[in-house]
């Protein structure tokens, strides 16, 4: 399956036949009930139901359970995360690890948790350690981006078909949905764009050898480097800061849905897509800076 492919399942509203049909084609060794068995909680002021859809076995003794809970309309699903978490401390007890999926109406959340044995040096005594729930837990469905998260999926997926004689462990579902581990490799992606912006402009890249980072010349300047900043590198880096960061800005707002907010719509209720939608649909693409994130940064943002 492409990452293309999981991203439209991730993308959409939760369906329980195509998650299931996705965790049974795509991972070996899951063992999905025949009939979904239907669990109780404890506290049912936060869930409506709660369904145990079978299990991913590391070995006889080290399985993962999947779950899926149905959340009650007024729990904020995209905030939550740890009174959803505390939802399964009695369920996961007899399991290492859990995927667990919490549906309302067109959102869903996946988390992912796992238990270890820890000594503890002060006492010790052996404790279970468990992840943190803001560390493995994505938002999916209708409006939300899940690039990330398919890309995550998709590489779990590969590790296992690399080694076929060998199951996924603890540790390969850590390293495939630790947010902490994707955090890394974002600011790793964003100082690569920088530098390639920086780039465009000056004609150099540094390179870090030993402890020291070295310029190279890979190219001539461009001529915007001369006629918008005096040919002044350091001016040059500087406005490829601001002007990532502000976008970085512009996708955190959009996220929020404070971006393009209809009048019949409630605050929070904006366009999802309003920056792609935004290049789409302009006539200045070649100029979409100057034309359009310009204007947006210093005009409508900068009225009340």
């Amino acid at each position: 399956m492409t990452v293309s492919e999981i991203r439209h399942i991730l993308e959409s509203p939760y369906d329980r036949k195509v998650w299931k049909n996705f965790l049974q084609t795509q991972f070996t060794n899951n063992k999905l009930n025949a009939e979904d068995r239907t669990i109780a909680l404890s506290d049912k002021t936060i869930s409506k139901q709660c369904l145990s859809l079978g299990n991913y076995e590391i070995n006889e003794y080290t399985k993962i359970g999947i779950f899926e809970i149905e959340v009650n309309e007024k729990v904020n699903l995209s905030r939550n995360r740890v009174a959803l978490r505390n939802l399964l401390k009695d369920i996961t007890k007899q399991v290492a690890g859990a995927m667990v999926v919490f549906v309302q109406g067109d959102k869903w959340r996946f988390s992912y948790i796992s238990k270890r044995k820890i000594k503890n040096k002060e006492t010790n005594t052996i404790e279970d350690k468990q992840t943190a729930p803001k560390r493995y837990t994505y938002l999916f469905g209708k409006g939300e981006k899940a690039l990330t998260a398919a890309n995550r999926f998709h590489k779990l997926i590969q590790k296992q078909q690399d080694n076929l004689y060998q199951y996924l462990n603890l540790e390969d579902f850590e390293w495939a949905f630790s947010v902490e581990k994707l955090s890394k490799d974002f600011f790793k992606s964003y100082k690569e764009i920088y530098e390639d912006f920086v780039q465009f402009l000056t004609g150099k890249r540094y390179a870090k050898k030993g402890s020291k980072y070295v310029e190279q010349v890979i190219h001539k300047p461009d001529w915007q480097l001369t006629a918008l900043f005096g040919k002044d590198e350091k001016q040059a880096r500087d406005f490829c800061k601001r002007m990532m960061g502000r976008i970085v800005f512009l996708y955190f707002i959009q996220k929020k849905g404070w971006l393009s907010v209809r009048k019949a719509k409630k605050w929070g209720e904006g366009n999802p897509d309003y920056l792609y939608d935004l290049f789409q649909n302009t006539e200045y693409k070649d100029d979409f800076y100057a034309r359009e994130l310009v204007p947006l940064f210093f005009n409508r943002l900068n009225h009340r």
